[in-house]
């Protein structure tokens, strides 16, 4: 369910900013935080938690994946 939230979230940032996601590393991350004019630890720590789940390295738990959701529903408001 993770991996799909991610899809999901990476497949937005594609439509809307134009960005590649096929490479999530410092250079596109300081474009997210330019593009997206959000704060640059919310974009860290997003960004630091899909890391995390495409390495297999994540929790499993119900927490983490509610603040996984949590947290990209926060950047998709934050857009306007």
């Amino acid at each position: 369910l993770s991996e799909k939230m991610v899809q999901q979230f990476l497949e937005w940032v594609r439509t809307h900013y134009f960005l590649n996601t096929n490479l999530l590393n410092e250079q596109f991350i300081n474009q997210l935080i330019i593009k997206s004019g959000q704060p640059e630890a919310k974009v860290r720590m997003l960004m630091d938690m899909i890391h995390e789940i495409k390495m297999g390295t994540a929790p499993t738990d119900d927490a983490y994946l509610y603040q996984l959701y949590t947290t990209i529903q926060q950047f998709y408001k934050n857009i306007y």
